[in-house]
């Protein structure tokens, strides 16, 4: 059963009360697997990082400078990812709902 179908049904067989609740849920749902998507992006993101060899010595002004803006994209990536760390997993926090 599709989430469609299942929220179909609700609204058949439920109170508008439950039926609102699971459509509430429904979408923190979605929310939590956006997240944890676009955080599985930026960890690719540092890891690129992390396993190149880097530009040793930037020869020019433009190599300077945009050896700069992949260093700022590296350390906001890394930031991202461990200063919004959510304690325990989307899961957990979507269970512990009304």
């Amino acid at each position: 059963m599709t989430l469609t179908q299942a929220l179909q049904w609700a609204e058949k067989n439920c109170t508008p009360e439950v039926t609102a609740r699971l459509r509430s849920r429904a979408v923190v749902a979605v929310l939590v697997e956006e997240i944890e998507r676009l955080r599985q992006v930026a960890r690719n993101v540092y890891e690129v990082w992390a396993g190149s060899e880097g530009i040793p010595m930037p020869e020019t002004a433009p190599e300077a400078y945009l050896l700069r803006l992949v260093e700022q994209m590296r350390d906001e990536a890394k930031n991202g990812l461990h200063n919004g760390e959510v304690q325990g997993d989307g899961e957990a926090q979507l269970r512990r709902l009304p």
